[in-house]
């Protein structure tokens, strides 16, 4: 929660207990339409989910929380509507992204980086 709140307001936030980041996000979010994005998670910790559902319920009509996870059951716990499941990359996609994100705008590729890539 600590995260969010700084992200929304864009600066350290200085309150370490659970009661009073639930009020200060609450109090942020309350009767505004939000897009929370949550990627990668992993906590599968139900107790942790429903106390920010329950923070999060203070917001408008239309605020929507997108999370993303390699974990079935943090969806389950979660309570999610609708659960989309991606396929894998294909091999040629997956040299792409590795070149991209490896080598950038460079013209000429590494041979031995491209080797370890494929």
């Amino acid at each position: 929660m600590k995260t969010i709140i700084g992200n929304i307001e864009r600066s350290s936030l200085d309150i370490e207990d659970l009661a009073s980041l639930q009020e200060k996000l609450q109090e942020l979010l309350n009767g505004k339409r939000y897009l929370l994005v949550l990627d990668d998670v992993w906590n599968e910790d139900q107790q942790k989910w429903d106390n920010l559902r329950a923070v999060l319920k203070v917001g408008a009509s239309g605020a929507s929380v997108l999370t993303t996870t390699r974990l079935e059951k943090v969806g389950s716990i979660m309570g999610t509507s609708q659960t989309y499941h991606l396929s894998n990359l294909s091999p040629h996609d997956s040299l792409l992204l590795f070149m991209q994100r490896a080598f950038g705008q460079q013209r000429e590729a590494n041979p031995n980086l491209v080797a370890i890539g494929k």
